[in-house]
């Protein structure tokens, strides 16, 4: 009978503290206040078209430029010829996964990635919902022109279901290839329908200084 006492008073203590217990102060405690939870949608619009002028957010304009413009397109049209071995583009046809690389690397990994997450919180469910509507539409113009680089370096490539994984769904973790054709024909809709909703009598906030084209 004691021992039975014992459990039941056990119980009915432990009920106590579980009801008298503030559960959003010790939610509170689980809260970095310091952690950033919204970011300047700005600052990643500016990342993202300082990457893709110069090859990646940092700035390093040589990166992309060297392993596009003179590597990759160096092997196809045998502009350049060296006497030495290596890597180096010239008229030996060496294959550099770097050089080939690179633009799926950084568009994929930086800038489209910064677009995607402009176009994620401007869109349905977003902090910024309806708040940015130059912001999302020059994103669109950015990201196609990212694209539009980028289908042209390798044919068919993830477009419809690139940059998905972040709003959530494992189908998009293995995104499907599209046809160059149907990406070239989605670019032109998105730049039309984006030039469109663009609108000078409603600037966004801090837009303006964002914005390094224009």
């Amino acid at each position: 009978m004691k021992y039975i006492n014992k459990v039941l008073l056990s119980t009915l203590l432990l009920a106590l503290l579980v009801v008298g217990c503030d559960t959003d102060e010790l939610h509170n405690l689980n809260i970095n206040p310091q952690a950033v939870t919204q970011i300047n949608l700005n600052f990643l619009f500016t990342a993202a078209q300082l990457g893709a002028a110069s090859g990646g957010s940092a700035g390093d304009n040589r990166y992309i430029d060297w392993r596009t413009n003179i590597g990759m397109c160096s092997y196809a049209v045998q502009h350049l010829a060296q006497t030495g071995g290596g890597i180096a583009p010239g008229d030996k046809y060496t294959h550099n996964p770097e050089t080939s690389n690179a633009p799926f690397e950084f568009f994929y990994g930086d800038e489209l990635k910064n677009l995607g997450e402009v176009l994620r919180q401007t869109g349905p469910g977003g902090y910024d919902e309806g708040n940015k509507v130059n912001t999302r539409n020059a994103a669109r113009i950015v990201r196609a022109f990212l694209f539009h680089r980028a289908t042209d370096y390798y044919g068919s490539m993830p477009y419809s279901d690139a940059i998905m994984a972040a709003g959530g769904g494992a189908e998009f973790f293995f995104p499907h290839y599209d046809t160059q054709k149907s990406i070239y024909l989605d670019l032109l809709k998105e730049l039309d329908e984006a030039s469109a909703a663009l609108s000078s009598g409603n600037p966004d906030d801090g837009f303006a200084a964002a914005d390094l084209y224009y």
